[in-house]
């Protein structure tokens, strides 16, 4: 049972990549801005901006 007015974590959402960043341990960290949906449906979203996410978790938009 989840909570129905909670944010939506899963699925993938758009977003702004501008720029990467490397750790101590050579990993990378992309610099994003983009946005969470909530779970109830709402049109608001809660915009994130300058967040830095791992690497695996990027991959490049298709376009299509």
């Amino acid at each position: 049972m989840g909570i129905s007015d909670g944010l939506d974590m899963t699925g993938e959402v758009h977003g702004h990549l501008t720029g990467w960043w490397r750790t101590v341990k050579g990993d990378w960290l992309g610099l994003v801005n983009y946005a969470i949906p909530y779970a109830d449906g709402r049109r608001h979203t809660l915009q994130l901006t300058d967040q830095l996410v791992p690497g695996y978790a990027l991959r490049k938009r298709d376009n299509t």
